[in-house]
Formats: structure tokens, C-alpha cells, sequence
């Protein structure tokens, strides 16, 4: 474990091929208001020139160079052993952030002891005005979602409030409950990875805070090319039954378990109409590998001498949670004139929103 250094932020920046933007993020960087801060640069062995003007323009940042590409879990967890910070801050290498952001972050977690974890406020990059995420949440189907993503920024999303979970782009968290619960989960690769953590640290009795006035700007699946892509529904449905698997009260997973196939349909569907649903079978069916689902178990019970939150307290944040997802879908897919009833009738029926 790496001794660290009281009121040191360490920004752990994780980069694969990302030459279009690495130079703005790392600006954006160099440009903080908060005095005490280190940069982290992993690299996932680009093949563009991402190190090269990291190395001509950003002589102050430590720069890792990995051999391969590991994904976004490991090259964070590289970042963190090499961390000197008492708090660790996570930025996307397609975000830029606001000058305050470092500080606006530190503010918020110091003031709160029972906070583990910060979330920004995401905007759009090209259009920013439109919210890319104010949190991310979960649900009791299994998935997690982005809240208010799509949506105008607008007073609602102004303030501080509990969320289940902040999205690793642009995350702060601290650094003694990670070395408590854990890091990202590196079998996850990427995707999900930051729910699996958040819910971590929701089990071991912390809270994670949204904090509207840190705000970064994201163009959002730069390394990818985009949000739906054999890629990203491989690993987002590989990754979606372990973090149940590990994280979920036994009890939860039962009560759970009719809205987790009922989600299955509208996904397969979505992955159908996409051409993605070989994808979605893959990945599927390596979630249920009997070796990979027995790894997965085994970790819940090493987890499971850390949980302190109460099974209903639990259930509450999920909950809430959910109904910020679906609200915000509910808004968003008014104001894009696009189908919502269905959207209605389940907010109506398990919530009791009568929209």
C-alpha cells in the first residue's frame, strides 16, 4: 500500500490511441485551481502519437507506458499503485475539465466524512448545454444509466445530492476506502466497472455525492467510435451479471430477479434492430461461464465481511435511483418527440409517478 500525502489529488488520466484530445484534456489539467495535485498518464500502448505530444507538451506528468492494451479497469489500477494522493481523481482522455473542478471535488468530499465518492457534472462536448451525466444510477433490472444524459442543463441538476453511483470519466473518490473495498475489478476490462465500485462502496456503508459545480466536458465514446457497437454490448453484457452476482444481498437478487429478464427483452430487441446481437450471445454466454461465474462468487464472499449498509437502506438507493433514470428518460424522449408510454406506465406502476 502506497503511503500518501494528505490533501494531494492524484489524476489518473487512462489513454488508448487518443491523439485527438489528449492534449486538451491534459491542458485542462495544468490549468486547475487546486494547488495540490499530480497527473497520472497511463498509456494502453497507442499506436498514434498520444505519448508523443504528451512527452512534448506535458513534461511535468509521470507517464506509464503499458505493453498492451489492458483496458480502462487495469491501466487505473496501475495509476492508482503509483498514486501519492489522499484522494484519486479519475478523467476521461475525451473530457476537458473546468478549472475548478479539482478543488469544487475536494470541497465537497472534505465537508462530508460518510462520502466516498464524487461525481461531475458531464456535459456535452460539442453541445453544451445538453447534460451528458449529473450521476449515474442503478436499477433493480441490473442496469446502470446515466441520469438526465440527453437532457438540457437546467436548475434541477444544480444541486448536491446523494447518487448510487459516479461515473469513472470524471470521478474523485478517497483513497482509504479504496484500499478498503477495492479498485476497479480488471476481469471487467471495460464497462461496468464503475458501477461494480460505486456499489462496493455503497455495501461497505459510504455514500456518493453528485457535485454539480465540478464540471467537465465530454464528447464521450472517442476511444470506441460509439455508444452502440460490438464492443460496447459485448462487454456491457459480459460485466452485467457479475456485478449483480458480486455486489447484490441474496435477498435483493431474488426480489430482483423478475425485473432482471424482463430486461433482457427490450435489450435483445434493441440489439437486434442494432446488428449487434451476436455480441450480446457472446457476451452472454462468458458471464455464465461455470470458471468465471465461480471467480465472481468467490469474490462476493471475500466482499461480503464488508458490508455494513442495511439490506432496506440498500434497496432505498437503488430504488431512488432508478426512478432518476426513468424520469430522465421519460423528459428526454418527450423533448425528442420520440415513444414514452411505456416509459410512463412503469414509473406509474412501480413507483407510483403519476406523470
Amino acid at each position: 500500500m502506497t503511503s500518501t500525502i494528505s490533501d494531494l489529488v492524484s489524476v489518473i488520466v487512462a489513454n488508448w490511441n487518443g491523439e485527438r484530445y489528449i492534449k486538451r484534456c491534459l491542458s485542462s489539467l495544468m490549468m486547475q485551481t487546486y494547488p495540490k495535485i499530480e497527473i497520472i498518464l497511463v498509456d494502453n500502448d497507442s499506436k498514434d502519437d498520444s505519448l508523443v505530444i504528451a512527452e512534448k507538451y506535458f513534461a511535468e506528468i509521470r507517464l506509464i507506458r503499458l505493453p498492451r492494451n489492458y483496458g480502462f479497469a487495469k491501466a487505473n489500477n496501475v495509476g492508482l499503485d503509483q498514486a501519492k494522493g489522499e484522494f484519486i481523481c479519475l478523467l476521461n482522455n475525451d473530457a476537458v475539465a473546468h478549472r475548478n473542478w479539482v478543488e469544487e471535488l475536494v470541497k465537497a468530499i472534505k465537508e462530508c466524512p460518510e462520502v466516498a465518492a464524487c461525481a461531475s457534472k458531464m456535459l456535452n462536448y460539442q453541445h453544451r448545454e445538453i447534460i451528458d451525466s449529473a450521476g449515474d444510477g442503478y436499477t433493480r433490472m441490473g442496469f446502470p444509466d446515466k441520469i438526465a444524459s440527453g437532457l438540457r442543463n437546467n436548475e434541477n441538476y444544480d444541486h448536491l445530492r446523494e447518487v448510487i453511483s459516479a461515473c469513472a470519466g470524471a470521478a474523485l473518490y478517497r483513497r482509504s476506502v479504496l484500499d478498503l473495498v477495492g479498485f476497479f475489478d480488471e476481469d471487467f476490462f471495460s464497462y461496468m466497472e464503475d458501477v461494480d465500485l460505486s456499489l462496493r462502496v455503497n455495501m461497505a456503508g459510504y455514500k456518493c455525492l453528485y457535485v454539480p459545480t465540478a464540471v467537465v466536458y465530454h464528447l464521450g465514446s472517442a476511444s470506441t467510435g460509439s455508444k452502440i457497437n460490438p464492443f460496447t454490448i459485448y462487454w456491457s453484457t459480459r460485466n452485467y451479471l457479475p456485478v449483480i452476482i458480486k455486489n447484490l444481498p441474496s435477498k435483493l437478487i431474488a426480489h430482483y430477479i423478475p425485473f432482471i429478464f424482463a430486461f433482457q427483452f427490450p435489450w435483445i430487441i434493441a440489439c437486434l434492430k442494432r446488428k449487434v446481437f451476436t455480441d450480446y450471445l457472446k457476451g452472454m454466454k462468458d458471464s455464465l461461464r461455470p470458471g468465471f461465474v465461480l471467480k465472481m462468487l468467490k469474490r462476493r464472499k471475500a466482499l461480503k465481511k464488508l458490508w455494513r449498509l442495511p439490506e432496506k437502506e440498500f434497496h432505498r438507493r437503488v430504488v431512488n435511483s432508478e426512478r432518476e433514470i426513468f424520469e430522465g428518460i421519460y423528459r428526454k424522449r418527450i423533448f425528442q418527440e420520440r415513444p414514452y408510454w411505456y416509459i410512463k406506465t412503469y414509473l406509474k406502476l412501480f413507483h407510483g409517478r403519476n406523470l
